[in-house]
């Protein structure tokens, strides 16, 4: 499985991604599974930091947002196959940690 680690730049409801590397760091820190899913998946991370969580789809637009605590959580989205982006702020210093995931559906 492959995580992103990124310097971000977010205008209204776009996503721009400017420097995008593997961080093993990153890997350590959130996990999503299954992945693919059909929209059912859980997130799982290291840290119990209240924090927002955002899902972007391939146009850089934020589909869902909520706020997330503990360490992990289940989810239930109604979104069109494809690739998107789960985004967690580490709610120390506000760095996006963020994982690439895929819906399939049916």
């Amino acid at each position: 499985m492959i995580m992103y680690d990124a310097t971000w730049s977010i205008s209204e409801t776009t996503l721009c991604i400017t420097d995008v590397e593997n961080n093993e760091e990153s890997e350590r820190q959130i996990n999503i599974f299954p992945n693919p899913n059909d929209g059912r998946f859980t997130l799982v991370r290291e840290n119990y930091f209240s924090t927002v969580c955002r899902i972007y789809n391939i146009f850089g637009e934020v589909v869902l947002e909520e706020k997330v605590a503990g360490n992990s959580k289940s989810f239930d989205v109604d979104l069109p196959s494809g690739i998107y982006f789960l985004s967690l702020e580490n709610g120390i210093d506000l760095k996006p940690v963020s994982i690439k995931f895929i819906i399939l559906k049916p």
